[in-house]
């Protein structure tokens, strides 16, 4: 016989663990936005350095020499910082099932007219069978980016793409759209 108060204590710890939880995930979400703020920094301080002194065909060539060692340098112990998109340019940063479903409630969420600046998602996930904090941080479209991903594409700049990433679709974007995301993952078990 089940004693009436073990169904009880254990709905006691259930909900009583329940700010905890609101809590740590609160917590990682806060770190991840400084994290993918020092990311983005470095970024686009490395960008646009390229893009006043070469236009943006050295803007692409840096991207593509120095984009991943930034984001990798980045990473800490145990917390992977990647970038993705459902639009790549670099195959290399192919969006996971979960990312995909994410940037895909994304244009869900931007398209009923939530701003891009609040575009995010922090939730805790079982994967591989642990524990898994994973985030994800829309990126917008700039002006200053539509030289390399907007519809329009001088000739030289789309030399550069062809020849780094042959393969390339993340071009055909406006103003104010999402570009991709930034993305983190971090085993917690």
């Amino acid at each position: 016989m089940v004693k009436p108060f073990v169904p009880l204590l254990l709905l006691a710890l259930l909900v009583g663990s329940a700010p905890l939880f609101a809590q740590e995930l609160d917590q990682k979400i806060l770190q991840s936005r400084t994290l993918f703020q020092g990311l983005s920094d470095d970024l686009q301080v490395q960008m646009w350095a390229a893009m006043s002194q070469g236009g943006p065909v050295a803007a692409i060539g840096t991207c593509n020499l120095n984009a991943g060692k930034v984001t990798e340098a980045a990473s800490k112990q145990g917390v992977t910082l990647g970038r993705t998109s459902l639009k790549l340019r670099n195959p290399k940063n192919q969006p996971d099932p979960w990312e995909r479903a994410m940037m895909e409630e994304f244009e869900r969420q931007k398209a009923s007219g939530v701003a891009l600046e609040e575009l995010e998602k922090g939730e805790f996930i079982t994967q591989g069978g642990k524990k898994t904090f994973r985030y994800l941080k829309a990126i917008g479209t700039k002006p200053r980016c539509l030289a390399c991903h907007g519809a329009v594409i001088a000739p030289e700049v789309e030399d550069k793409i062809k020849a780094l990433y042959p393969n390339d679709l993340a071009r055909g974007y406006k103003e104010g759209d999402l570009r991709g995301a930034f993305t983190l993952i971090q085993v917690l078990e």
